[in-house]
Parts: structure tokens; C-alpha cells; sequence
């Protein structure tokens, strides 16, 4: 007679929290895009960590390093915002004539990443 193994009760984990949201956002329309630009962003930022870059340079960067994929301004503002809800530390600096809102931006990554 064999042994029965014990039934595992133990519900699936919950899947891990996306820092995308708004009306607009559909997840198996734009999930893995959105997560692969975050990932490749905060990557670029970390390399190394703390280097402050304007969403100009990040932009030109992510052209040059990625030139299939689409690098809208706007779209690295929010995934920069993205990176900090998902752990990662941001910091910001005006640079330049301060009447002209040019800022630049460095980011940390979370204790063990």
C-alpha cells in the first residue's frame, strides 16, 4: 500500500503588486511593455546608483540602447514615479536657470536588489 501524501491547503500566493494603474491602463494590453520599460529604466539608473540624469539624457540613453522601442518623456517621468512605489529611492534637483523647471533625477534600488 503507498503512503497518500498530505493535501496542501495552503492558498496560491497573491501575484506581487504592479505600480500601474488609471483608466487608461489594460494589463494584458499593456503589462509586460510597461514592466520591461520600468525594468530597463531602473536599470539604467542603477548602474551605477545615485547618478543624476535629466529625462532628456535617460531619453537619449534609452534610444540609443533600445532603438525599437518608443521612449516618450512623459512615459520615463511615470515610470521613474512607478519605480518609487515599487521600493526604490528618487531624488531630484533643479539644475540650470531655476525659471526654466529643469530638474534632474538619481535612483537607488532597494535593500537587497
Amino acid at each position: 500500500m503507498r503512503a497518500q501524501l498530505p493535501i496542501d491547503f495552503t492558498p496560491p500566493a497573491a501575484p506581487p503588486p504592479t505600480p500601474f494603474s488609471g483608466a487608461s491602463y489594460v494589463p494584458h494590453l499593456d503589462g509586460a511593455r510597461l514592466e520591461t520599460q520600468l525594468g530597463r529604466i531602473c536599470l539604467f539608473m542603477t548602474e551605477p546608483p545615485g547618478v543624476f540624469r535629466t529625462v532628456a539624457e535617460i531619453r537619449r540613453e534609452m534610444e540609443a540602447r533600445y532603438p525599437s522601442a518608443g521612449w516618450p518623456e512623459n512615459s520615463i517621468q511615470a515610470q521613474l514615479r512607478n519605480a518609487v512605489k515599487i521600493g526604490y529611492r528618487k531624488e531630484r534637483r533643479r539644475v540650470g536657470d531655476p525659471e526654466r523647471g529643469l530638474f534632474e533625477f538619481a535612483l537607488w534600488a532597494p535593500e537587497g536588489r
